[in-house]
């Protein structure tokens, strides 16, 4: 679907003013974790944030502009095609990247994945978090994996919707709580946190790499 897009660019428009949508009404990502959390304790000469297959920018944004001093500390990361469209002012670092290959940027204090791994089923989405795990600094970098948890039963409709579509579009597929667990912790890393908002249907996995 992706490839379509690319060489689409009038549908690839589409998609990402419908996803600009879609993330307007849902709880952003600093209504379910506090930015302080990972703020604290970072390097303030570092990067900061890589929001990785972040679309034209809609949550590195937001981040932005509650923090706009931090600008010069975040990286959004998509497909060429899709990059040259950010949304996001300079100096926010605008970088065409395939997340399939090796991340270019070493020691984030936090890499941000939201919305990416439900497209993939298990074994492309472990060569996306390896090339994340490879670039995360031991004791000091975190992945917040910002994607749908789901129950075992009586899921809600929105989520189970988003189940079906990955399903039915990209062979990809929402996941339990254990089978992030299980997923995360078969390419090196340990789960520190599951973050959940009353106000969100989708969740944030805060892992780390593992001892």
């Amino acid at each position: 679907m992706f490839d379509y897009f690319t060489s689409h660019p009038r549908e690839g428009a589409s998609f990402n003013h419908v996803m600009g949508g879609v993330m307007a009404h849902q709880a952003g990502w600093l209504e379910i974790i506090p930015a302080e959390h990972f703020m604290n304790g970072s390097d303030p000469n570092g990067p900061l944030v890589v929001d990785v297959g972040g679309n034209i920018g809609h949550d590195i944004e937001k981040f932005r502009q509650v923090y706009p001093e931090t600008a010069q500390r975040l990286y959004l990361q998509d497909l060429p095609a899709v990059v040259k469209l950010a949304k996001c002012p300079d100096p926010v670092n605008k970088m065409a990247h395939d997340f399939f290959l090796p991340q270019p940027v070493l020691g984030s204090r936090i890499y941000y994945v939201h919305a990416v791994l439900h497209d993939w089923s298990d074994e492309p989405a472990r060569q996306i978090l390896k090339m994340i795990r490879d670039a995360m600094k031991p004791g000091y970098s975190r992945l917040l994996v910002h994607d749908h948890v789901m129950p075992v039963k009586d899921a809600h409709p929105h989520a189970t919707a988003y189940d079906l579509t990955m399903m039915a579009l990209l062979a990809g597929v929402e996941r339990t709580e254990t089978q992030w667990r299980d997923l995360l912790s078969s390419v090196g890393y340990r789960v520190v946190k599951v973050w959940q908002s009353p106000l969100a249907a989708q969740a944030i996995i805060e892992a780390v790499i593992a001892d």
